[in-house]
């Protein structure tokens, strides 16, 4: 039987938020103590703070700063009004791998339901479509939030983006864009 892993952070809910970035879980290196020793240099125990996750990347580039430690990050969530949680409090994961899909024996983060109402966010921000559809399965249905559904900031997220239709559609006008290239471009539609 694989092992328990914990949460290893709190909603990071600073006041006058506006926005909530709702993800899954973090990977195993920050939630399983017997894999603490593979966090590399450069990495941040701290929510999405893995070497290959993107989000913080994203957003710098979004905001043209630097978003590369959790004292910049805290900073600039609470200057722009973004909150962070997840949807798992704790789960169990199929061979310590990343994948959400991996993921199983999962506890549900329900309290987000009652953060939720008593912080008035004005949008809710899912990292993936997996995230969105877990969420309305288990925390619930906020009809009177605006809801946006981000492209995951994983590195897996990248392989399902070759048959995206728009991304396609794109290509055929410029050859020569990347499929990071569209996701930022994408970023900052919902950033801007």
């Amino acid at each position: 039987m694989d092992l328990i892993e914990y949460h290893p952070y709190k909603p990071f809910i600073p006041p006058h938020s506006k926005k909530l970035i709702i993800g899954n879980f973090p990977i195993g290196k920050f939630s399983n103590p017997a894999r603490f020793h593979e966090i590399k240099n450069g990495e941040m125990n701290f929510y999405y703070g893995g070497a290959s996750n993107k989000l913080w990347r994203l957003l710098s580039e979004c905001f043209g700063r630097s978003l590369t430690t959790i004292k910049e990050i805290k900073f600039f969530l609470k200057e722009h009004h973004f909150a962070l949680a997840d949807i798992l409090l704790s789960c169990r994961r199929i061979n310590g791998s990343g994948l959400d899909t991996a993921l199983y024996d999962k506890t549900y983060n329900t309290d987000l339901r009652k953060i939720i109402e008593k912080e008035n966010f004005e949008e809710l921000l899912f990292t993936s479509r997996h995230v969105y559809t877990q969420f309305r399965k288990h925390i619930g249905k906020f009809p009177n939030i605006k809801q946006t559904i981000l492209i995951s900031p994983s590195p897996t997220a990248v392989r399902g983006l070759v048959k995206n239709k728009e991304y396609l559609e794109l290509k055929k006008k410029n050859r020569d864009l990347s499929i990071e290239e569209f996701r930022l471009m994408k970023y900052k539609q919902v950033f801007s």
